[in-house]
């Protein structure tokens, strides 16, 4: 059994479904502004992330380099000090044998 609607019934309906409808809506709004809300802080902590990480790679790069230069120092130094060394070790048995090989020129001349 139908039954029509007399205005009044129409109207108090017809609010009912705005008032569910505007309800509806503002919940969808909220829902909307709050995903906006936790997009954009998404995005801001990923920039802070980023641009920490960033620094962190260039600080162990710069680290790195640091290190590898002190190394190279070092090593520069040590085979400085060694070609020292070996050039007096050589120098030194030159001399030995300079000496050793006049010696026994004198040796033979008396």
């Amino acid at each position: 059994m139908l039954r029509s609607l007399v205005g009044s019934e129409m109207c108090i309906r017809d609010r009912a479904r705005g008032a569910l409808n505007r309800m509806r809506n503002l919940q969808l709004s909220r829902g909307w502004e709050k995903w906006e809300q936790d997009a954009t802080a998404r995005r801001h902590q990923k920039f802070v992330l980023s641009g920490a990480l960033t620094r962190m790679r260039n600080l162990q790069l710069s680290r790195g380099w640091e290190k590898w230069q002190q190394d190279a120092a070092e090593n520069a130094y040590e085979k400085k000090i060694l070609q020292g060394c070996v050039i007096r070790v050589l120098k030194g048995k030159e001399s030995v044998e300079w000496v050793k090989g006049k010696g026994s020129k004198n040796e033979q001349r008396n």
